[in-house]
């Protein structure tokens, strides 16, 4: 009986599948950080740039605020107006003036004192420009009025008498500066919003003016 014998060379045999070598390099990796962290950075400028807007936005709604209170005060004491003028210096927070309304001193009630006309006309200009000096011990920060909120307020107030057609009128005007972050005044006194090497002082100023007549 004859046996056929066959015999498998190796060069026949099935190749072994190679390994999975799917993934990413160093340097795959390394760039991916390198633009997250470029990303992230500006992500969080962005941020600190729009806390900074927010901010200075409030302070300018709140010194509008503040002028506004004074008008409506300079308009309910007309018979004082003269007292009102700064002469064109901004208003000095010195000792306070008689207090002409009742407050909290931040431990108990206080009534007010007694005020003319004239004392109730520094004392307006002291509680719009200057803090109140009350204190809480309980607390690390008291905040009392509206000067407490605003970064170095200069308040100044013109007035102008024997204004107008008949020259029967006094002319006042109100100016409110305050430090700022972003921006301020460049070399020719133009006010810049953003921040560049021109800005000569850090401070942004708003104005209003209005007349009064003697009925008023």
């Amino acid at each position: 009986m004859q046996l056929n014998r066959f015999r498998l060379r190796s060069g026949n045999r099935p190749a072994a599948a190679k390994p999975d070598q799917s993934g990413f390099s160093m340097v795959e990796v390394l760039v991916t950080i390198a633009i997250s962290t470029i990303g992230l950075v500006g992500l969080a400028f962005a941020m600190l740039e729009s806390d900074r807007y927010a901010q200075q936005n409030t302070h300018r709604s709140l010194a509008a605020n503040m002028l506004e209170d004074l008008s409506n005060r300079i308009r309910l004491n007309a018979y004082a107006l003269d007292a009102y003028d700064t002469s064109g210096s901004a208003y000095s927070c010195g000792s306070a003036p008689a207090r002409c309304a009742a407050y909290n001193s931040g431990t108990a009630h206080v009534d007010a004192d007694s005020c003319d006309a004239e004392t109730l006309a520094a004392y307006d200009l002291w509680a719009t420009a200057c803090s109140s000096g009350s204190s809480d011990s309980d607390a690390d920060y008291t905040f009392a009025s509206s000067a407490d909120f605003l970064p170095n307020p200069q308040l100044i107030v013109t007035i102008t008498d024997a204004v107008g057609y008949d020259g029967s009128s006094s002319q006042v005007v109100l100016s409110l500066s305050w430090d700022v972050r972003n921006g301020g005044q460049d070399s020719s006194g133009n006010t810049v919003y953003t921040n560049t090497d021109d800005i000569e002082t850090r401070t942004e100023t708003i104005s209003t003016e209005f007349s009064l007549w003697p009925e008023d």
